[in-house]
């Protein structure tokens, strides 16, 4: 984290990071917040940010159409 501060629901209790932190986060962790301007960078394995990436864009797809509902 350079900046700011970020907020994870991990399922069974949230995870907080701020500037300085270094983490590392395993599957099923969600984000619920951030600090406007908040900073950091992020590496992921290749295979596992192209899943992630497809079912966040089909999650916001869903988000935009009335009645549908988001996949876990």
């Amino acid at each position: 984290m350079f900046k700011g501060r970020l907020t994870f629901d991990c399922g069974d209790h949230e995870e907080v990071f701020e500037a300085g932190d270094a983490f590392c986060l395993g599957p099923g962790h969600i984000p619920i917040g951030s600090e406007p301007g908040t900073e950091y960078l992020q590496f992921s394995p290749a295979d596992e940010v192209q899943i992630v990436s497809e079912t966040i864009m089909r999650n916001a797809q869903a988000m935009q159409e009335p009645g549908v509902a988001a996949d876990a």
